[in-house]
């Protein structure tokens, strides 16, 4: 699961120029140009191999890059066109990787008409027998917000209307074909930012936001009764927060971090309820939280000095400086075999653009 979540600062350090070089963090290996080309918006994968995978936006498409072969080597998986004299083009894309049977899938939004919500779907390409099928469409969603997928079962999550009347709209082929249920709708403020997982039934589960006219937040928890949705809703906290994100372990307890003022606090629900832990006071833009094998929180974001990384020990959170560049888009973390963190994410200009890896030794 990906967030774009990108500060105006970020942003327009990203428009002017890539600053600095690559640089090696402790720990961690000299950070490696994937592909000299212009890519960004990287989401990564690693199989049982410690082969690396990711979906990234290119020139004219979204490409599979991958090191399987020992060299990187790309794959095209949609091509831009124009309908109507309207650029169509694929972006954002979000790959992920079924545990199941190692398969690949790769869902992303289509923009056809103007860069709007009534513009736009959702299509997937997925890749089980060694090639790419041809894309495909989710029906009932405009964006991909939020992706799962477990055991064959592809799910998304999406906002849905205007402001003052939205829903949270979730896709899920649990039941052989597309479903479609929603969360909400709600006058002025209703749910948004949704972030999706499916438990070991495949049962989706949703953390979501509500605002009041006075800019009170309120994050929920959205737990499916059934694969198809029929939900149930508690509150996991109200303040000046924003942006979930959400992850569950290996015994479908949730965990989720969230933006509070400017910094992150994370949040995990034991027998006794919710417990809350700040992880850093310094404004950042999250971009993932991942959990390894015990349950162990993965944090990787943004700040205006470079890319970092966080983890938890018994004696609090420890965080590492990655690479001191601009990044330009939210960058992507993955856990592959032994829990070793793997690290994409995208520097220098829109039209100058070019992903970079890294990863734990």
């Amino acid at each position: 699961m990906r967030r774009v979540l990108v500060s105006v600062a970020l942003f327009v350090a990203a428009i002017l120029a890539m600053a600095g070089s690559a640089q090696g963090a402790t720990g961690w290996t000299q950070p490696v140009k994937v592909w000299n080309g212009n890519y960004s918006n990287p989401s990564v994968v690693v199989d049982a191999h410690g082969h690396v995978f990711m979906a990234a936006r290119g020139d004219t498409g979204i490409w599979l890059l991958t090191n399987k072969t020992g060299r990187w080597t790309r794959t095209r998986l949609t091509t831009d066109t124009t309908q109507g004299g309207q650029p169509v083009t694929g972006d954002d894309p979000t790959l992920v990787r079924d545990p199941w049977d190692g398969s690949l899938t790769v869902v992303y939004t289509r923009d056809y008409c103007c860069d709007t919500p009534s513009g736009s779907d959702v299509r997937y390409v997925t890749n089980r027998s060694g090639a790419w099928s041809a894309p495909a469409t989710i029906p009932g969603v405009r964006m991909a917000q939020a992706v799962s997928v477990r055991h064959g079962v592809i799910a998304v999550a999406s906002r849905t209307g205007d402001f003052d009347s939205t829903t949270v709209a979730f896709a899920t082929n649990a039941s052989g074909h597309w479903t479609r249920a929603t969360i909400g709708s709600e006058r002025i403020g209703g749910p948004d930012d949704p972030s999706l997982a499916l438990d070991s039934h495949l049962r989706p589960v949703i953390a979501y936001v509500t605002s009041t006219m006075s800019g009170v937040v309120t994050i929920h928890l959205a737990t499916g009764q059934t694969k198809t949705g029929d939900f149930k809703l508690t509150k996991i906290v109200t303040g000046s927060v924003n942006d979930p994100i959400l992850a569950l372990d290996a015994h479908d307890q949730p965990h989720v971090a969230y933006f509070h003022w400017g910094g992150i606090t994370y949040a995990s629900r034991g027998s006794s309820g919710w417990s809350f832990s700040r992880v850093t006071d310094i404004t950042v833009n999250l971009a993932e939280l991942r959990l390894d094998v015990q349950g162990h929180p993965r944090f990787l974001f943004a700040r205006d000095n470079g890319l970092w990384y966080a983890t938890k020990s018994a004696s609090g959170w420890h965080e590492v400086h990655l690479d001191s560049r601009t990044l330009l888009n939210v960058p992507s973390l993955a856990l592959g075999p032994g829990g070793k963190a793997y690290a994409a994410y995208a520097c220098g200009g829109y039209s100058n653009a070019r992903v970079w890896l890294t990863h734990a030794l």
